[in-house]
């Protein structure tokens, strides 16, 4: 797509040094979505003729506002998808992040894990596949357990390694299931969530060992589950949750991740994004 008379227009109000102008700029790019920026982008990175550092400013500022503001639509509906919802926090922090290039990646690993499922198997069996493929075909490992690194934490990077900490591989654990069709949703606890497969009526078939390649265990394991990881298990604090949920782990995860650099602006994105969520934690 070309660009239009409009935004050749835009581009010299953008070192604008008024800033009701460059307001009313931003205001104005916002409203045009992001297809224009990309092609503005494009041609003032091509073609440099004016203050090209501030012009990038301005697209930035616009970015993050679409990004924020798509955020916060998608929290106040009602229409809850997992990989818009962790394509959304990851825009919040990154608003150049390719959002096609993230659901493709997602789409083409699903697309071989589907054609062995089958209404045919059990759902034990298929659930064994499911594993097979998200631990051994595909290869996601567990590595940065104290978690301090990027590249173990946010998925865009976690997609291509293949390598993250355990929180950001379960979150890749359910964005798979979810691209198959396996209703596999959080059981959140303080602190932390175990994943649950479930059936009919919304009725807990299995419990999964994340830990364990997937390994599934019955609620009479459960409280051994919960010895085993350290946690006194407490039935009226357990509850399974939904993708919302999984949405506002991912942005807790972040927030650990940067908590250290209080001043950082990706500690300050990360903290917009959660005052977005409102005031329920799980991790």
């Amino acid at each position: 797509m070309k660009i239009d008379a409009e935004l050749l227009s835009i581009i010299s109000l953008m070192d604008d040094p008024d800033i009701t102008v460059r307001e009313a700029v931003i205001n104005r790019l916002v409203s045009r979505g992001e297809e224009s920026l990309q092609i503005l982008d494009r041609y003032i990175t091509e073609n440099r003729t004016h203050d090209y550092e501030r012009q990038k400013e301005v697209l930035n500022h616009a970015r993050d506002r679409i990004a924020f503001e798509r955020l916060s639509r998608f929290l106040n509906s009602r229409d809850h998808t997992l990989l818009d919802g962790m394509i959304l926090v990851s825009k919040c922090l990154n608003p150049e992040i390719n959002e096609q290039l993230f659901s493709s990646q997602i789409s083409e690993m699903s697309e071989e894990i589907i054609q062995e499922l089958s209404d045919d198997k059990t759902d034990l069996e298929n659930m064994s596949i499911f594993n097979y493929f998200f631990f051994r075909r595909l290869g996601f490992v567990y590595s940065d357990f104290l978690i301090e690194k990027e590249e173990g934490t946010l998925l865009d990077q976690v997609l291509i390694t293949r390598k993250g900490n355990p929180v950001a591989i379960s979150i890749m654990y359910f964005l798979l299931a979810r691209a198959v069709g396996m209703e596999i949703y959080p059981l959140c606890f303080p602190g932390g969530f175990v994943p649950v497969l479930k059936g009919e009526k919304g009725k807990i078939l299995f419990y999964l060992n994340i830990f364990k390649g997937g390994a599934v265990f019955t609620k009479e394991n459960l409280a051994d589950f919960f010895k085993e990881i350290g946690v006194e298990y407490t039935p009226d604090d357990v509850r399974v949750e939904d993708d919302l949920a999984l949405v506002v782990i991912y942005a807790e995860l972040l927030g650990y991740l940067y908590r250290n650099d209080e001043n950082s602006c990706n500690y300050k994105r990360i903290e917009r994004v959660l005052s977005l969520m409102g005031d329920k934690r799980f991790l």
